[in-house]
């Protein structure tokens, strides 16, 4: 056969090369993401001892292995997963956690440039569920279907994680807290210094270092609330291949589990929003925890809680390696604070429950809970193979998911200190994620009261599933609601905590108590030894009894002045990045290391702890000046150091183990006119003298109390010599009993419009208008009117029987 020509123009052969060309890029693009999926599975299953791949889907699902949740209308409400594997068929009964986001919930990310970009996601993307095992008492489960099914599932004996393969949806593995091959990463194995080192699992006797204080009802029956911010810094940016997506729906997932980890102590965790790093770290993250934690903490303060005041803690969560055992550093008792209510956590684990772990045992330090320690003798009601308790000091590789009787027990004793006084605040219905529900355990529009979902539910008040009270109650929970009945105004409800805190009262019209208030920083308490800051009052001579028990006080000036200059373990700041102590300079000292004399033979709080004493010489004799090394882990700052807040001289408070002016980190006294007879506070409002009266102090009470004669009885039976005023924690007057806000000056039965009525009052209140027209009382207690639209102007009026005239004070 003759050979056979082929002739092809120019633009045909040009064709052809581009076409295999593409065809070999084609080719190599499968290959590399081939590549790349396999290498993704190697490091996942990697880490595993053993798993198995498991049947996973959702009822009613389109096919065999739909997981997927998401409709026209956004991720289904409630839904029904099948999971087959390790001899078992488990039945999921989940349903959308809608308490999860804030309403206002953010994702913020940075450009190559460093613009800043705030997106506020659409309701489609929420995708994260808790739930039950069907037939399982005690079960619980939190699952995200964003991308397949990922989770945590809790048995009474047994815990399970579930996560898709890599690179896939439809495919999953599953394997038990045993299964996972990491080394357990431990908190607290610094070694004690030399100095009276004291082995404390022979030292059987734990002192109890808190004031008890009377209580109207426990703390631990009103549901608590922690509005959280989390943020990725640029190597956890790095560590998901630049994908922020991942980033993304890692950390919610997390949140989702946390939330579900809080509930067992009733509290709840609403993630308000999500930063990440895309282009660079804005601070210093170092391998250094400690470091690492305060350049955070300050960063939070100064730049996310000025966009974020609702913010009540911040957890950075990086892609770093911190150094030696750390996985976590948080600072203990400082939950709402301004400046250390935070941590950092490592994300160390290969499944979302590990950083989840982790954020939680350092929300518990900010919460005041120590570590599980031997010598406590803490009830823990899981097993090391089902991952143990929150608090305990090893972590990450099997992940908890319960709290032990001793972090109950810290937490109690912590809020009885005023710690967390942000986290009473029942969040505003409309500030939900998703808008009203029934069963989500929020009273909304259209409900009588809503007790959660059918099996949470436990109130004989309320049926969960309508949403409607039973006959013949008018509430179902709270804290004003006794017996299915509202209690009366004025009745106790919270008490206040101490000097810098103030109480409330139940207002006769809601069944819970009004949100927890405090007097503002800067305000002097404790008869001028220290300054109010973030609801308590911190003097060195507190934390000397805290420390050494109720004899223990603080020690002569000059043990700070000697010891703490030195820098070492017996006296020093802190320490530096290298891990070295840092010398205070001297009008630092009263900042340092905290120096006491008096008390216990040992500190009364922590484990694995010292007592470091110097003998110095004073005025003829020799004087012993007491330290603590206190290792309460390599996750929480020393203990031992004077805490920030605590005033440190006139005007002057602890901040950043520094003396600084409180002016200079935003705290106290701000310019403002007061007319020369009151002073100004951090909110540029006036403070006045007795007897002037809010917001300028330029008049006094008899201006207020000019009335007709003929209702000088008025003033006689309620009115006292002078009208003292007090400001609490959202810039509104406390008034004493025989006040009433929101100014104090007329008559009335105390508190604020924060608090409800001091005193219980059944005199029923008459409200007129500026032409004299008589307003209806909604109730016979007493009610509070903050705002009406329109000019009527409101007076307030006390009737004390049909024959004797009203007396009208202005409002």
């Amino acid at each position: 056969m003759a050979a056979q020509k082929f002739l092809f123009s120019h633009k045909t052969l040009r064709f052809m090369l581009i076409l295999a060309v593409s065809w070999t890029v084609k080719a190599t693009d499968r290959d590399q993401l081939e590549w790349q999926s396999l290498q993704g599975r190697a490091r996942q299953l990697g880490k595993l001892r053993h798993y198995q791949e498991v049947e996973a889907y959702r009822v009613g699902g389109r096919h065999r292995r739909d997981v997927n949740t998401l409709t026209q209308r956004g991720h289904v409400l409630q839904g029904v997963f099948k999971v087959k594997g390790f001899n078992m068929a488990l039945t999921l009964d989940v349903r959308l956690n809608r308490n999860l986001f804030g309403k206002q919930y953010f994702e913020k990310y940075y450009l190559p440039d460093g613009t800043p970009v705030v997106e506020r996601p659409s309701r489609q993307n929420h995708c994260h569920y808790h739930g039950t095992v069907r037939g399982e008492e005690g079960s619980t489960v939190a699952l995200s279907t964003c991308n397949g099914l990922s989770g945590v599932v809790h048995l009474a004996n047994q815990t399970f994680y579930i996560e898709p393969l890599q690179n896939s949806t439809e495919q999953h593995i599953m394997y038990r807290t045993t299964d996972i091959n990491m080394p357990r990463r431990f908190c607290g194995q610094d070694s004690v210094p030399e100095p009276v080192e004291i082995d404390f699992a022979t030292e059987k006797k734990r002192v109890e270092n808190v004031r008890m204080r009377r209580q109207a009802m426990e703390s631990r029956a009103e549901t608590k609330y922690v509005e959280l911010i989390m943020v990725a810094d640029n190597m956890e940016y790095q560590k998901y291949e630049s994908n922020r997506q991942a980033v993304l729906d890692r950390l919610q997932e997390a949140a989702n589990i946390a939330d579900s980890i809080y509930k067992t102590i009733n509290m709840r965790v609403a993630l308000m929003g999500i930063e990440v790093w895309t282009s660079g770290n804005p601070i210093d993250v170092t391998a250094v925890a400690s470091e690492t934690m305060y350049r955070f903490l300050d960063w939070r303060r100064d730049n996310l809680l000025p966009d974020n005041p609702d913010n009540d803690n911040a957890q950075l969560i990086t892609g770093i390696t911190f150094q030696g055992s750390t996985v976590g550093m948080a600072p203990l008792s400082s939950m709402c604070s301004s400046g250390r209510s935070g941590g950092v956590d490592e994300d160390h684990g290969i499944h979302a429950a590990a950083v989840a772990s982790t954020m939680a045992h350092e929300m518990g330090h900010n919460l005041g809970m120590n570590h599980d320690t031997s010598d406590r003798g803490c009830a823990c009601s899981a097993s090391y193979q089902e991952g143990g308790c929150v608090m305990e000091p090893a972590a990450g590789s099997q992940p908890a998911a319960v709290f032990s009787s001793c972090s109950s027990t810290d937490l109690q004793n912590a809020l009885l200190k005023g710690v967390g006084a942000c986290l009473y605040n029942l969040p505003d219905p409309d500030q939900l994620y998703g808008g009203p529900v029934c069963g989500n355990g929020y009273l909304e529009e259209g409900e009588d009261c809503d007790c959660g979902t059918v099996d949470e539910c436990t109130s004989p008040c309320c049926d969960p599933s309508t949403c409607t009270l039973h006959e013949n109650a008018t509430c179902a929970i709270g804290l004003c609601c006794e017996g299915c009945q509202l209690v009366s105004a004025g009745t106790l409800c919270r008490d206040d905590l101490g000097d810098c805190d103030l109480p409330e009262y139940c207002t006769g019209t809601s069944p819970h108590c009004p949100p927890n208030v405090f007097i503002q920083d800067g305000y002097d308490c404790l008869y001028e030894e220290g300054y109010c800051f973030n609801g308590a009052c911190l003097t060195h001579e507190a934390q000397c009894k805290e420390t050494w028990g109720e004899a223990g006080e603080v020690a002569e000036d000059v043990c700070y002045s000697l010891i703490n200059t030195k820098g070492d373990v017996y006296g020093n700041c802190g320490k530096d990045e290298n891990d070295q102590y840092i010398p205070c300079s001297e009008i630092d000292i009263k900042c340092g290391k905290l120096q006491c004399q008096g008390g216990t033979v040992y500190p009364i709080i922590g484990s694995n702890a010292a007592t470091i004493e110097s003998k110095i010489p004073w005025e003829g004799e020799m004087i012993t000046c007491r330290g603590a090394y206190i290792d309460l882990g390599d996750d929480m700052p020393d203990p031992g150091l004077v805490l920030t807040g605590t005033k440190c001289g006139e005007g002057k408070i602890c901040y950043n183990r520094q003396c600084q002016e409180m002016r200079i980190v935003d705290i106290g006294i701000k310019p403002c006119n007061c007319s020369g007879h009151g002073v100004c506070n951090e909110y540029n409002m006036c403070h006045c003298d007795q007897g002037y009266i809010p917001p300028t102090c330029n008049i006094t009470l008899e201006d207020v109390c000019e009335v007709n004669p003929e209702c000088q009885w008025c003033l006689d039976q309620y009115v006292p010599s002078s009208c003292p005023v007090v400001c609490n924690s959202n810039h509104h007057c406390h008034c004493d009993p025989g006040w009433a806000p929101p100014y104090c000056n007329i008559t009335g039965h105390g508190g604020s419009v924060d608090s409800g009525p001091v005193q219980p009052t059944h005199i029923p209140l008459v409200v007129t208008s500026e032409a004299g027209q008589t307003l209806p009382a909604s109730s016979p207690r007493l009610t509070y009117l903050h705002t009406m639209a329109g000019s009527v102007h409101l007076t307030y009026s006390h009737w004390v029987s049909e024959s004797v005239s009203s007396c009208y004070l202005p409002c």
